[in-house]
């Protein structure tokens, strides 16, 4: 990762309800804009429901101007995975650092 980024962890963002949601990670730029932000998920309702919630409150203020990744190691079930798709990539726990390089602008990982 690039010495401008920088990779917050349980970072806060205020949703369009006014409830700051704190997620695992956020990779920030040099002006502390998140521009991915990333929460681990596992098949369970609770943790599905949480998550759909944080990311779609989330997503609702920012017009699209941060990709989100819902992270797993444990599959999760069809229409848990086709639920939290709507707001969030999901993300192998061993593919983040290439996810994560391809969602961020191309200006930012050049040297």
């Amino acid at each position: 990762m690039r010495p401008d980024l920088e990779v917050a962890h349980d970072y806060g963002v205020s949703g369009q309800s006014g409830k700051i949601h704190t997620f695992d990670f956020a990779v920030l730029d040099k002006r502390r804009r998140h521009l991915v932000l990333m929460d681990a998920v596992v098949p369970h309702h609770s943790s599905i429901s949480h998550r759909f919630v944080a990311f779609s409150d989330a997503k609702a203020v920012s017009e699209g101007a941060f990709k989100t990744f819902a992270i797993y190691d444990q599959p999760l079930a069809r229409d848990d995975a086709a639920l939290i798709r709507q707001v969030a990539d999901l993300v192998p726990v061993g593919t983040l650092v290439r996810g994560t390089e391809r969602a961020l602008p191309a200006d930012l990982l050049r040297n």
